[in-house]
């Protein structure tokens, strides 16, 4: 019993919230598909789709990584790409959705119990995991980030397990090369993922490195690991991007992240704000049992923890999706001893309304009706040109197409160039109502079929040159970049689907 419910009925309760909100349709940021899916399907051999493909990709100097998403994605993508089956690409999300739901569930369910040394322990933090908002609705989605948390917490279970070794001054470790080489293997796939893996590392290394000072010839088989798996992804990479010279994606990421110009281009925030922004909106009333008179301070997830968010924190581009990996960590540091039991079951009601919200608000409703929108128009053949306007990029590789042509803000000046009968779907993000306007009434004069996609309270909330007429909606999506709380019609949830008449 924790904060007076039954853990168990709690946790299997939280088993089914993880396979529904996996099948959501929720939208939490673009590169949950531009950065994998759209790069697989439409640059790589599989299927074949008309995509956008994100810089990364396309730079002189590679800035991603192949290597880890053939890994986690290629052997679906190559069933349904070889044998031709008649998978729609929702279905093929969906599919992808419940292999991170299943991964997520085993991994930290089994690396918490190898972290901890009591059942109460695991208890505690397997309550705290598996009803975080975090853990039901970020961690499902194929963000780089979700697999960054997979491969982080074997290496701390690996790290743990020497540095327990090392505090009993035992020389029988069982395993221990294999474990090592395993940790190499780890810590490069992490690294080839994102190239901010080994900030969370930095602190648990500590162990490691006193290892190899016992130790010494152990420190060949960690190497032997990170090597081979370095250069296995170095030659998928050189191969996948066709280049003559040798391809190192972290390397490349690196550099361009260490250049202040490039990081402005893509939003510069205050130092702070992972430790005052991103982290208590992450454990929201959770945060009271890591902060206050924590007894976890020396443990491994601790320090990876601090490691994480100090190394995170140097980078001026922060946003919350960062520090996903450290939801399993804060939650196996948890520390409920310092309060009465009536206060922690308070601070337990208030986690669990806290999680309820944001995990309906980020799970459902956040970018909802996108995917919805693209299922749709597939199905209905449509043909012509759609223009989306206010919504998070739309993800073209679930429109199926093989001969789309895909216009950006700074490439709107080919619509007037395309054929009256193009299949074209032209992303506006934000743009102001009148560069709106205008390429409403530039559609409307070449192109027979033309569509505006756009959330219901933006149709509301401003004035169209050209007349519109609702054909479809769907109620479950929220734009949260344009609220006006002074404007009720803002507030108005749903995306609609409307022609141009």
């Amino acid at each position: 019993m924790i904060g007076g419910l039954n853990w168990r009925y709690v946790y299997f309760l939280s088993l089914g919230l993880k396979f529904y909100f996996a099948l959501s349709d929720s939208y939490i940021h673009p590169d949950e598909h531009f950065q994998n899916f759209s790069v697989l399907t439409g640059m790589y051999r599989f299927l074949h789709f008309s995509t956008y493909i994100p810089w990364e990709f396309t730079a002189e100097h590679p800035a991603r990584s192949f290597a880890p998403l053939l890994a986690v994605y290629g052997p679906i993508l190559t069933v349904v790409s070889y044998f031709n089956t008649d998978v729609t690409p929702q279905v093929l999300l969906y599919l992808f959705r419940l292999q991170f739901c299943l991964m997520s569930w085993i991994v930290t369910d089994w690396c918490i119990h190898r972290l901890l040394p009591s059942k109460p322990e695991r208890v505690k933090a397997l309550l705290f995991v598996s009803t975080s908002y975090v853990t039901l609705t970020y961690q499902n989605h194929t963000f780089s980030n979700s697999i960054e948390t997979l491969v982080l917490m074997p290496c701390l279970v690996i790290i743990n397990q020497l540095r327990e070794a090392m505090e009993i001054n035992t020389s029988k470790e069982t395993n221990k090369h294999r474990k090592l080489f395993t940790l190499g293997c780890l810590i490069a796939f992490g690294t080839f993922t994102r190239i901010t893996f080994p900030g969370f590392l930095i602190l648990p290394l500590y162990y490691v490195f006193q290892h190899f000072r016992i130790h010494r010839l152990s420190v060949s088989s960690c190497a032997l690991g990170f090597g081979l798996t370095s250069f296995l992804a170095i030659l998928i990479d050189t191969h996948a991007f066709q280049s003559t010279s040798y391809v190192i994606a972290p390397f490349n990421n690196l550099l361009y992240n260490l250049d202040y110009t490039n990081l402005s281009n893509h939003g510069i925030h205050p130092r702070y704000t992972h430790v005052f922004v991103n982290l208590p909106q992450i454990l929201g009333p959770g945060l009271v049992f890591l902060v206050y008179r924590n007894g976890y301070r020396k443990t491994t997830p601790f320090l990876a923890l601090l490691s994480g968010v100090l190394c995170l924190s140097v980078f001026p581009h922060q946003e919350l999706r960062f520090l996903v990996p450290l939801l399993p960590l804060a939650c196996c540091c948890f520390d409920l001893r310092p309060y009465p039991a009536t206060t922690v079951k308070y601070l337990l009601y208030a986690w669990y309304a806290f999680n309820a919200l944001m995990s309906v608000l980020m799970g459902v409703y956040h970018q909802g009706g996108v995917i919805p929108v693209l299922a749709h128009l597939r199905e209905e053949n449509f043909t012509g040109v759609q223009i989306w306007w206010r919504t998070y990029s739309p993800p073209e590789w679930i429109l199926g197409s093989k001969s789309m042509t895909i216009l950006k803000p700074e490439s709107l000046q080919g619509l007037q160039a395309l054929d009256t009968g193009a299949d074209v779907l032209v992303d506006l993000m934000g743009a102001g109502i009148e560069e709106v306007n205008a390429v409403l009434s530039i559609a409307k004069e070449r192109f027979g079929s033309v569509l505006l996609v756009t959330p219901v309270a933006s149709y509301n909330t401003n004035t169209f040159s050209v007349a519109l007429d609702p054909s479809w909606t769907y109620a479950y999506h929220l734009d949260m970049d344009h609220l006006d709380f002074g404007d009720w019609k803002s507030l108005s949830p749903g995306i609609c689907i409307y022609n141009l008449i």
